[in-house]
């Protein structure tokens, strides 16, 4: 007996793509550095010298022009690095992930009160798992007061999905 299956041919294309959304969707098979165990008296998970600010909310494009997410959450709002006092380096560190190992993620931390891309802080990856990226000390190219920060991503090329995970970071290092 042979067994046919009408239109399946067809639903494959659409099967692989909902099967991709839902990896980079899914549950991650990154690790935060255990020793973020510890809390500053902010509420920050921090050990020894620095601590580390969150960014919550994945982004998804699959758009070659800068994407900024609306979702508020997603932001780091009231950041000023003058309440770090004793901050020598800032990093800006995503996580990021790619549809594949073909096509870069680009990830960059947004000042959004000013409507301008910090310098120094564009990152890249081209990893199907997830991935922290850091880029180099960014203290010096933050302003002096209290502003919005957001990441905001880009895929190399148009209609191939990137990602962050669900939580991002600023790392801030610093001692007395």
């Amino acid at each position: 007996m042979k067994y046919q299956f009408p239109g399946l041919m067809k639903q494959i294309p659409f099967f692989l793509a909902i099967t991709t959304i839902v990896s980079l969707l899914g549950c991650s098979d990154y690790e935060v550095d255990p020793g973020f165990a510890a809390t500053n008296p902010s509420g920050s998970p921090s050990i020894g010298d620095y601590f580390q600010l969150e960014f919550n909310g994945r982004i998804l494009t699959d758009q070659s022009q800068w994407y900024l997410a609306s979702n508020n959450q997603s932001y780091i709002k009231g950041f000023n690095k003058l309440n770090y006092p004793y901050a020598y380096t800032i990093m800006f560190a995503p996580v990021l992930r790619s549809i594949s190992f073909h096509i870069y993620c680009y990830a960059e931390l947004y000042n959004i009160t000013d409507s301008v891309p910090i310098s120094k802080t564009l990152v890249q990856s081209n990893s199907r798992g997830w991935m922290e990226i850091r880029s180099s000390d960014i203290l010096d190219n933050l302003p002096e007061r209290i502003i919005i920060l957001a990441i905001r991503l880009r895929s190399e090329n148009d209609g191939m999905l990137v990602a962050t995970a669900s939580t991002s970071y600023l790392y801030i290092f610093g001692s007395k």
